[in-house]
């Protein structure tokens, strides 16, 4: 009954350990995936911070180039002139906020994902401790079991000793002492 008690629960724990170990690569796995994403993500606002600035650059060489036809304008174009110059310079403005915009996304984004990694990195912490917790207690328990399965036998060798040198008559108060190694080797 205690080896099969003592084997169930030797399963049981591996059983445990696999399973906690398999969660802590699952978690692993999860985290380094969602690193990757943070950096597509990364990459590709990056990518679109790049080409707004190019655009900003195209743009303002637009402006300098109406600019310098603006100059060399007659009176009647400057209405038109002033005109275009506001549309440009509202351009850009909207152009410089979206970049502001995309950068301050860009730093939300990234500071989300370092939060992140870091509770992931602290939960794979928890759970290493965890089995290493847990692996002790095994090794305890499993010393308590060899502990309480030798104790067993030396009391099953004194109740042998005593049934040898038992007579007919003090027989039935030796079937007492058997009952009693039984019940101790169940528990």
């Amino acid at each position: 009954g205690l080896d099969l008690d003592v084997e169930l629960s030797k399963s049981e724990r591996q059983k445990a350990e696999e399973e906690a170990t398999q969660r802590m690569q699952e978690l692993t796995a999860a985290a380094e995936e969602r690193l990757q994403k943070a950096m597509e993500v990364n990459r590709f606002l990056h990518d679109a911070l790049i080409r707004k600035k190019l655009k900003t650059e195209e743009l303002r060489k637009s402006i300098e180039h109406i600019g310098d036809k603006i100059e060399r304008a007659s009176e009647v174009e400057l209405p038109a002139r002033a005109s275009a110059v506001a549309d440009l310079e509202e351009r850009i403005r909207q152009e410089q906020q979206l970049m502001q915009e995309a950068k301050l996304q860009l730093g939300r984004g990234l500071m989300e994902r370092e939060e992140r990694v870091e509770e992931l990195t602290k939960a794979t912490a928890e759970l290493r401790e965890l089995g290493s917790r847990n692996r002790t207690m095994l090794r305890d328990q499993h010393a308590q079991v060899k502990d309480q399965q030798r104790e067993v036998r030396e009391v099953r060798r004194h109740i042998q000793i005593m049934e040898g040198g038992e007579t007919p008559q003090n027989r039935s108060s030796a079937g007492s002492v058997h009952s009693f190694s039984l019940e101790f080797s169940s528990e």
